[in-house]
């Protein structure tokens, strides 16, 4: 699940050993963003959820994976697509009248589950 693979690489980042692990992960949980601009809840090869996400951590872990390795190529290759992510949550998953975001799944007629 790309939740548990987003805190893994925080996980693995707190080891200088195991930063190329980190970021490989990091990487690999946010280029499986879907068409519609959110990072599934799962993703597996070619196959992924079209009908749920999880919080957006994604770019909480890219922020203290920078503050510690300073290293600017990740941000700029990952940026885009957390701030998709984000966006898509604000768009999708606002409830009015309070603006607190609600969790879960939607109707997908492309589901395959």
């Amino acid at each position: 699940f790309d939740w548990d693979n987003l805190f893994a690489s925080l996980l693995a980042g707190l080891d200088e050993n195991t930063k190329d692990v980190a970021y490989s992960n990091l990487f690999q949980v946010v280029k499986s963003k879907t068409a519609a601009g959110f990072i599934p809840n799962w993703s597996t090869g070619g196959l992924k959820s079209h009908d749920r996400t999880e919080p957006p951590v994604g770019a909480k872990v890219l922020l203290e994976l920078y503050r510690k390795f300073n290293d600017k190529w990740i941000v700029e290759a990952l940026w885009d697509d957390l701030v998709d992510w984000n966006d898509w949550f604000m768009e999708h998953r606002l409830l009015q009248p309070l603006n607190l975001i609600a969790l879960g799944s939607h109707v997908d007629s492309h589901a395959s589950f």
